[in-house]
């Protein structure tokens, strides 16, 4: 199975001013939640032999990334 490939939102440098203090964050909560800004943790998929503990991290992980507290 191939991964697809996402839409990445385009640059924000090139709008207006007022625009772009409206979408630049968007553009970054994106990029983190999705893995593509630099510096955000790196998701790996777990092997099917996984154990309870690690299931318990990854979810845990997933957590941390979508909570905007962080914890």
């Amino acid at each position: 199975m191939t991964a697809l490939k996402k839409p990445a939102v385009p640059s924000v440098l090139s709008l207006d001013a007022q625009l772009g203090r409206i979408i630049g964050p968007l553009k970054e909560n994106v990029e983190l939640m999705t893995g593509v800004r630099p510096g955000s943790p790196v998701l790996t998929q777990l092997s099917s032999t996984a154990s309870t503990a690690q299931i318990i991290a990854a979810i845990n992980t997933i957590i941390q990334r979508i909570n905007a507290a962080g914890a």
